[in-house]
């Protein structure tokens, strides 16, 4: 097993990662073919699903959840890089907001390059456990094949939907396990999200059960598989309105301290700071203790960012600049938080707008991807008339 990818903190080549399989960790290695794949299907189906009687009430509101941020700036993947890793699992624990709740599918990412094939047929599924772990033997919920018809360069989402709704109950933990193939041709390379350990992050040793689960993190490959998961929940299980100033799903947790809001616009910090309507030097930082708020359109992938609200002081032509001492970072202006973007520039990062007397925007900072969040930044603005 290798990891690869692109992070803020600069690393962008792929590392060689010890591998979980074979002499290294003990565990037997099982290739994958159609006779075993066969065999661990009738084994599971021993091991009963979840009951999904009834299923979701017919007010269910539509809902996700996620194992990550889901606005990731600290991307990197995995893949099987080794012929005895083919047909291996990558498993990720994903927590339900509520319960029950019904899945339909989960969204993760793979990556496409001359090595990565985002388009190769895989499967994923759903095992549920009473445990925080899945165990050697879990209990098989749901299987769905997978491959993207069309993949484009970089990282792509991938849906994986399954034909029924899968009940996670209480007290039941959902896991999510992915396929990895590949050849010396081209591998499935799984995005991972995050530069720290992850132990709810496995690999199975193994392409059948019973699994000999270890921890990405043991292999010093940090980072957890960047999931969401997709259903829907009974109305009064989640905080559905996040800024009514009321416990609406009765957990003693109000809006933005519900955790069921942590993604939702109106806890998103933005603007990070109002820079008034000043000339010249605005603001110097880093973007360390960025967050991650809005969307820009000249840099595919998301990213740490920062957000300045400005106010022009007087009818006229601006040109508003981003500096730094090393590689330069992005810049973008919208109208208002969460609305239109005016412009988007990098290399160079300025963008020029012609503006009202009073007229607001917001000035958006990333770090360009092969950056390093604490390389320091300048943001400027002129007069061109």
């Amino acid at each position: 097993m290798r990891l690869g990818g692109w992070l803020l903190a600069g690393l962008s080549a792929c590392n060689d990662g010890v591998g979980p399989v074979g002499d290294d960790t003990g565990a037997e290695d099982s290739p994958l073919d159609s006779e075993s794949v066969d065999s661990e299907l009738d084994s599971e189906v021993d091991s009963e699903a979840p009951d999904t009687d009834g299923g979701p009430p017919q007010n269910a509101w539509e809902w996700s959840f996620h194992s990550a941020d889901p606005e990731c700036g600290d991307r990197s993947w995995v893949f099987p890089s080794l012929p005895q890793e083919n047909g291996h699992w990558l498993l990720e624990r994903l927590d339900a907001p509520a319960d029950p709740f019904w899945v339909d599918s989960v969204v993760y990412w793979m990556d496409h390059t001359d090595e990565c094939d985002a388009g190769v047929e895989h499967r994923v599924r759903l095992y549920i456990s009473d445990q925080g772990n899945p165990g050697v033997n879990p209990t098989f919920a749901a299987e769905t094949t997978v491959a993207l018809s069309s993949p484009t360069a970089g990282f792509n989402s991938v849906e994986a939907s399954f034909g029924e709704p899968v009940a996670v109950n209480a007290g039941d933990h959902l896991f999510v396990a992915i396929e990895m193939l590949g050849s010396s041709e081209a591998y499935s390379c799984v995005g991972l999200c995050g530069l720290e350990p992850s132990p709810s992050t496995l690999w199975s040793n193994s392409a059948n059960p019973p699994f000999d689960w270890e921890e990405m993190s043991s292999f010093d490959l940090d980072g957890a598989v960047g999931l969401e998961g997709r259903g829907r929940v009974a109305p009064d299980a989640v905080e559905v309105e996040c800024g009514d100033d009321s416990d609406g799903d009765s957990d003693g947790m109000t809006d933005c301290d519900d955790p069921d809001c942590t993604y939702e616009q109106a806890c998103l910090h933005c603007p990070d700071e109002d820079l008034g309507n000043g000339m010249d030097d605005l603001i110097s930082g880093t973007l360390e203790e960025a967050g991650n708020d809005l969307t820009i359109s000249c840099e595919e992938q998301a990213a740490w960012d920062l957000t300045y609200s400005w106010t022009a002081p007087y009818q006229g032509h601006f040109r508003f600049t981003a500096e730094s001492a090393g590689i330069e970072p992005i810049l973008a202006v919208f109208d208002e938080c969460f609305g239109e973007e005016l412009a988007c520039e990098l290399n160079p990062s300025e963008v020029d707008l012609w503006l009202d007397e009073g007229q607001p925007v917001v000035l958006v900072v990333q770090p360009d991807p092969g950056n390093w969040t604490a390389q320091e930044f300048t943001i400027t603005v002129q007069d061109l008339q």
